[in-house]
């Protein structure tokens, strides 16, 4: 189980996915509006196959839109 920890500066929308090395989306952790503070996101890799995964979060906040990428290694 990984755990992601997000902090917002204010209220936001926010797209969190998990997509496999062939760019399919396997997971998505936050599809909607946050509000500011901190939140924890959780990947459950229980349910996923060994192997590397890319987590994208998009982050908008009025017309301000920023992007990041994490890579995530399953592992038994």
């Amino acid at each position: 189980r990984a755990v992601l920890p997000l902090v917002l500066s204010q209220d936001a929308e926010v797209r969190v996915s998990v997509s496999d090395v062939l760019g399919r989306t396997v997971a998505t952790l936050a599809d909607g509006p946050l509000g500011s503070g901190r939140h924890t996101l959780a990947l459950d890799g229980e349910t996923l196959p060994p192997g590397v995964y890319i987590v994208r979060a998009q982050i908008q906040t009025g017309s301000i839109v920023e992007a990041f990428v994490q890579r995530v290694t399953v592992t038994r």
